[in-house]
């Protein structure tokens, strides 16, 4: 449907939900190049919504290119984003004089900064044992199982739900992190199958 430039994409190394916010952006009728900003291996699906989602409401491409990196979580993302459209609700015309559009990028940049400095970071850990795991039909999914550690001041840990194993399939496990000011995902893999079960891999320790 999208020719051989979604799939040159999609020989990237992207789970199923990343390909989806990939479709929705080309579906959007956003353009190829601004597609690239958030169609990144290194970025999850959730901060991909929501660079996709700034794209679509008119937020300067370069402004996202700047500031908006893969190790920020994604509800920091969001914030900014709410933040920039209240700031600058319409995107910038061609129309506009280069010096009023250099005026408002410079001020959107400054407002980013301000963000930073008002907005200390949080930090919060979250870390799974495995990326997938194997389970029997019928066997009983302990999500608590696959967590390997997670901190942060007063973080609330929320354990995926809705994950069946009444028959084969696939599905994801979202575990999320939630901090005073932002939270973290990490997804799981669950494949249900006939095979014994997998036992889950714990992440190598640095020596």
């Amino acid at each position: 449907m999208y020719g051989k430039y979604i799939g040159s994409l999609f020989m990237e190394d992207f789970t199923v939900l990343q390909k989806e916010e990939i479709r929705q952006g080309l579906d959007e009728g956003l353009e190829q190049e601004v597609i690239y900003l958030f169609a990144r291996p290194y970025y999850n699906f959730l901060q991909m919504r929501e660079i996709r989602t700034a794209l679509k409401e008119g937020i300067d491409p370069d402004l996202i290119r700047r500031y908006w990196k893969p190790s920020m979580d994604y509800s920091e993302m969001k914030e900014m984003r709410i933040a920039a459209v209240s700031m600058e609700p319409l995107p910038v015309r061609s129309f506009i004089p280069a010096a009023a559009a250099g005026f408002l990028l410079f001020s959107a940049a400054a407002s980013l900064c301000f963000y930073f400095f008002t907005h200390p970071k949080e930090h919060l850990a979250l870390e799974l044992k495995a990326e997938e795991a194997e389970l029997a039909v019928g066997e009983m999914f302990d999500p608590m199982e696959y967590v390997l550690s997670y901190s942060g001041d007063d973080a609330l840990l929320v354990l995926p739900h809705g994950i069946t194993t009444d028959q084969p399939g696939s599905s994801t496990a979202v575990y999320e992190l939630k901090g005073k000011r932002k939270s973290l995902t990490r997804t799981l893999r669950v494949t249900v199958s006939d095979k014994k079960k997998k036992a889950p891999q714990e992440s190598a320790v640095p020596q």
